[in-house]
């Protein structure tokens, strides 16, 4: 508590000073296009005052004049509104009013200040909840209630946690404004879905149409459109966190709101989210692998990882529980590695070791596939320069073959695939021809 400027002093006859600044648009987190300002300001003088002007500025901007109609009685107050407009949206603004009246005796208390932002928060965002002991404030949940920042029911970690059950059966929590969104940005986050009634210790099969949307508003929340869909046909039930990570490209040079949203079906489940990370990550770290067969029937094989694009240092996960760069002592089989970089970003890359007599094709251009990722349909390109017998494979992320074909090619093959109606994942593209082999991931994302 502190006391200022304190006064005592015989009223001037003329002697108007500056209360305080407001704006129609203040409470909007966008802003307005048509916002106004409205400047209070109070007649401490002896003697009522007619004729009054007032002007404001914005951002020190040549001044918007007014008159003031009628009477200031001493000891009164009173607001004006401008009628000039100004917008609002996406800025920040130092706005001064002031009052204009001849033969103020104090001319140094007539002006106000007032300062405001509508801007979107900065990407990078990162929120991984374990500053908190409360749902953060800068987010707005529906229902108010329900919502808890928590490491309980099995959590290894703060968490974001909702209780969806019959009494319980919708929710929805959205996120401050960010922007602005480059290309090549991505939202990454985890979450886990398990019962209630174990506190956490069994995974839930999510059933009766139970869906988690990710949704994404170009518009301050207006409107909203699905994102990413958590539901029966594509969440595998884990009682660890999953990572879903989204290319945001579509949204690049736009301001954007994300918003969680749930919608139960059957069961009494805990939805948990954690580690969401707005980063400027690409869409695709270019993951490639230097790959030595294995010999038949040997653990002799070898896999390095090389980065194309990312934020050193990084760290590396194998399928096979391996952290290094380079993993030795394999056999010929079907790995997986996920890099993460020093922000957050990551990316997985699916490979098959082959045995010393399949190998990867040496006088191959790259084999390309796009768009990846995909929301269903992509198309297989690659140039060998010669005619042979080619086969295509597609695996699903569990192993199952969801597309095969084989073909004799002159020398260049394009082929479309259809994956509608398959889940979402990383999906295995394999190419055999002559004995040797080569494959790509392909990321399928609704």
């Amino acid at each position: 508590f502190g006391i200022d400027d304190l006064k005592i002093f015989e009223p001037s006859e003329k002697d108007l000073t500056g209360i305080k600044i407001e704006t129609l648009g203040e409470n909007e987190e966008c802003g307005l296009a048509l916002d106004q300002i409205a400047f209070t300001f109070t007649n401490i003088g002896s003697l009522p005052q007619t004729g009054i002007q007032v002007a404001c500025s914005i951002n020190g901007a040549a001044p918007v004049l007014s008159n003031v109609i009628g009477t200031l009685n001493v000891d009164n107050s009173i607001t004006h509104t401008f009628s000039v407009p100004f917008d609002s949206r996406d800025g920040a603004f130092e706005i001064k009013c002031w009052t204009l009246l001849n033969g103020d005796a104090a001319p140094a208390n007539d002006t106000a200040v007032y300062f405001i932002s509508h801007l979107p928060r900065p990407v990078p965002y990162q929120e991984n909840f374990e500053s908190h002991v409360s749902p953060p404030a800068d987010w707005e949940y529906v229902p108010s209630f329900g919502f808890s920042v928590t490491n309980s029911h099995n959590n290894l970690s703060k968490v974001l946690a909702f209780n969806m059950y019959e009494f319980n059966p919708e929710f929805s929590a959205e996120m401050p404004r960010m922007g602005v969104i480059q290309a090549g940005d991505s939202l990454q986050f985890s979450y886990r879905i398990t019962e209630f009634s174990t506190q956490g210790q069994t995974a839930t099969f999510l059933q009766g149409g139970t869906a988690i949307y990710l949704e994404v508003s170009t518009d301050c929340g207006e409107t909203y459109e699905i994102l990413n869909t958590i539901n029966s046909f594509n969440h595998t039930p884990a009682v660890g966190l999953r990572t879903r990570k989204i290319s945001l490209n579509d949204y690049a040079g736009q301001s954007v709101k994300f918003r969680f949203r749930g919608e139960w079906g059957a069961g009494d489940f805990w939805f948990d989210l954690d580690n969401i990370n707005l980063l400027s990550c690409p869409g695709d770290m270019d993951l490639s692998a230097d790959i030595t067969p294995a010999t038949p029937g040997a653990a002799d094989g070898a896999a390095t990882v090389q980065v194309g694009l990312g934020n050193p240092p990084y760290t590396f996960e194998w399928s096979n529980g391996s952290t290094g760069q380079t993993v030795a002592g394999l056999e010929a089989g079907a790995y997986t590695i996920t890099v993460s970089d020093a922000f957050g970003c990551s990316d997985t890359l699916a490979l098959v070791l082959g045995s010393s007599s399949v190998y990867d094709l040496e006088d191959m251009a790259r084999m390309k596939i796009y768009p990846n990722p995909t929301s269903g349909f992509a198309t297989l390109e690659f140039t060998l320069g010669r005619s042979v017998e080619a086969s295509v494979e597609i695996l699903h992320p569990q192993g199952q073959r969801v597309a095969y074909f084989s073909t004799e090619i002159n020398d260049r093959l394009v082929k479309t695939f259809d994956l509608n109606g398959f889940p979402d994942g990383i999906y295995l593209v394999i190419l055999r021809t002559e004995g040797k082999i080569s494959t790509t991931k392909l990321i399928k994302n609704q």
